[in-house]
């Protein structure tokens, strides 16, 4: 178990909240730091900044780049979907995504945030049930901590199904 000091927040949990979010930077970047700290192994986490990701194309380049995607990938939302729900380069059992500008994320189309959130949604089930599109595989905890400047709690209740969300 991976509580972070000072937030109450459990990373590695199998049980909601998957997502937590912030509207201050300083608390956002201390728990980075924190989770930075831990050097735990088979932990993975990276940060994405919603200012590097305000298309599509922005968007797959980051998550390519952070999550170091294999070549196959193919920048469309069915290869992300796969990508994402895979991992096993990674050679993690936990994974933390850390959004910066969270509000910034795809603001430039908002078609392509509403299957974001959705496939996000399904992320997050699909690795805590264990389950890879059919495929077995150990549950495995997979979190958000996101950083917005804008309130975005309905927007995310609504687009990830009523996912429990932590505020700290």
């Amino acid at each position: 178990m991976i509580i972070i000091q000072n937030f109450n927040i459990n990373i590695s949990s199998l049980k909601e909240p998957f997502v937590h979010i912030t509207k201050d930077s300083k608390q956002f970047s201390k728990f980075y730091a924190q989770v930075k700290l831990l050097q735990q192994q088979q932990l993975f986490y990276t940060l994405i900044d919603g200012k590097e990701c305000t298309t599509k194309e922005d968007l797959f380049g980051e998550f390519s780049s952070k999550l170091l995607f294999p070549a196959y990938f193919s920048a469309n939302w069915d290869s992300f979907d796969e990508i994402i729900n895979d991992l096993e380069w990674l050679d993690s059992n936990q994974f933390v995504l850390f959004f910066k500008n969270f509000d910034l994320l795809l603001s430039q189309d908002s078609k392509s945030r509403d299957v974001f959130l959705e496939t996000l949604s399904e992320t997050m089930k699909e690795w805590i049930a264990g389950n890879d599109t059919g495929i077995e595989r150990e549950p495995m905890p997979f979190c958000l901590i996101l950083h917005s400047n804008q309130d975005i709690i309905k927007e995310l209740n609504f687009k990830l199904e009523g996912a429990k969300i932590n505020i700290f």
